[in-house]
């Protein structure tokens, strides 16, 4: 997949080939149609939260909150289906919206 891809601390960002993600049991990929980047990016991008031991590991694409189309289920996902257009106005990481 392309994106837009963090390289390093108030670097310009590189647009680029990323590996396409694989879905997990319990999670879905989503084709991503539209994707914002905040101001929790723009602080990460700036290194603001350094001391307080916030750091992102690179290469790391940016965007918590996006809208798209289901691409792909994981074995254990009911109520989703591919087709289904979403929209996750912010991603908590632990499954749920």
């Amino acid at each position: 997949m392309r994106a837009a891809v963090f390289e390093g601390v108030r670097k310009p960002l590189v647009v680029r080939e990323m590996p396409d993600p694989t879905v997990a049991p319990d999670g879905v990929v989503v084709r991503v149609e539209a994707n914002g980047i905040c101001r929790t990016d723009w602080h990460l991008w700036t290194g603001d939260w350094t001391w307080v031991g916030v750091a992102l590991p690179t290469p790391h694409v940016f965007g918590h909150e996006f809208c798209g189309v289901v691409e792909e289920t994981g074995k254990d996902v009911k109520n989703w289906k591919a087709g289904d257009r979403v929209l996750v106005p912010f991603s908590q990481g632990d499954g749920t919206c």
